[in-house]
């Protein structure tokens, strides 16, 4: 008996002297982080977000601070992100040109790339900056209902020639079920967002305030930040052998599924009514564009889905959704999406395809080709045409 009670205590000691040693070497590399941080921030590279980015807009939700430069970092990407005066993600506007504003989401903004690789600034490229690309895309649960707000409340005062509106599937339907909640639609699904004189919004988007530095560190500490980044790290490189993304949430398949969630019929509904508002407001040349999702292009993911949630998805639903909703106002469609899909076969691409491993958002290269589809696109309508000097100019299908 005595015998075991010495074992018995002698394994307690064990596992104690464990368990401290566990502690004294967390504390120890936690100082050892603060120390090299304190003496070269920037050598371990942790900022998510050098200062804020985003501000709250009492007229559509959310936009950018005026006049501010930072840098954002994820696992997978490191940007450059700098907004003009009137907050838009540019460095200059020039109202003496001809110009096309691009209204929507993270995905119009440029998430996760610097200026000059957004879908804006990529198209006015394509037309030899001789065409004005205006990006009114900004982050931060930006539906439909919010890009008609933003339009009707500041983006028509720049006078746009082509106003092209941007739809995304998997989150713009909830975004639009979610401005009820937020006051700029009603329980009735009526637009209900705040209109004001133009000179008291631009007073609103260009003062000047300061952004605050922002702290990325989770308790002020490394540690608990580079485990988690570590375990994202894992995970991104278990998907890319496994060539297949691990997002199987019942929620984010409900835009496929062949019987439609109500609250997805909410969202198409504030999607029409968001789109009826556009053309009440006589948006000139206007277009709607669907955003191809990272989950219309990845058949695995789609195999996979179907076997977690018992559920046979029809991936083009949205399409199909978004086409009638589209000749029913009588609004030009450009859905891009058998071009994505096309790519990806033709190409042999695996995941994360033209997507960021680390999110859902593009890439370089997926910027890159929605630019150039939108480039052709407005050139095979005529929409753009070049003169036999090499000019670009738009012409008015009014």
């Amino acid at each position: 008996m005595r015998r075991k009670l010495i074992i018995h205590l002698f394994d307690y000691r064990n596992w104690l002297l464990v368990l401290v040693s566990i502690i004294f070497s967390v504390v120890f590399v936690e100082v050892l982080l603060q120390a090299v941080h304190t003496l070269s921030p920037s050598l371990l590279s942790v900022e998510k977000q050098s200062k804020d980015y985003m501000t709250s807009n009492e007229y559509w939700k959310v936009w950018h601070y005026p006049n501010n430069a930072i840098t954002h970092s994820l696992q997978c990407f490191k940007a450059d992100y700098e907004t003009n005066e009137f907050g838009l993600k540019d460095t200059f506007v020039d109202l003496k040109k001809a110009k096309i504003a691009l209204i929507g989401d993270s995905y119009v903004e440029g998430y996760g790339v610097s200026n000059e690789h957004t879908i804006p600034s990529l198209l006015q490229k394509s037309f030899g900056n001789q065409i004005e690309v205006l990006n009114f895309g900004t982050s931060g649960g930006f539906g439909n209902v919010h890009a008609a707000a933003l339009y009707d409340n500041f983006a028509q005062e720049f006078e746009p020639d082509i106003v092209i509106v941007f739809f995304l599937s998997y989150n713009d339907l909830y975004d639009n079920v979610a401005a009820i909640d937020e006051g700029f639609a009603s329980d009735d699904l009526q637009l209900n967002y705040p209109t004001a004189d133009s000179s008291d919004v631009f007073l609103s988007v260009t003062s000047q305030i300061e952004p605050k530095n922002v702290d990325n560190l989770p308790f002020g500490l490394f540690t608990p930040y580079f485990v988690k980044r570590g375990f994202g790290n894992l995970k991104s490189y278990v998907q890319i052998g496994l060539n297949v993304k691990f997002e199987f949430s019942e929620i984010i398949g409900f835009p496929y599924y062949p019987d439609e969630p109500y609250i997805l019929s909410q969202g198409y509904d504030l999607l029409e009514k968001s789109l009826r508002r556009f053309k009440e407001l006589q948006a000139p040349n206007l277009i709607l564009v669907n955003f191809p999702t990272p989950f219309q292009v990845d058949k695995n993911w789609k195999r996979t889905f179907e076997i977690t949630n018992q559920v046979e998805l029809d991936m083009k639903k949205p399409n199909v959704r978004i086409s009638q909703i589209a000749e029913k106002l009588k609004i030009p469609l450009f859905d891009p999406t058998n071009l994505a899909i096309n790519y990806v076969d033709s190409t042999g691409m695996n995941y994360p395809y033209f997507y960021n491993e680390c999110d859902k958002h593009f890439n370089k290269l997926g910027y890159k080709l929605m630019s150039d589809w939108l480039a052709n696109m407005l050139i095979e309508k005529e929409y753009v045409v070049k003169s036999e000097n090499d000019t670009y100019q738009i012409i008015d299908r009014k």
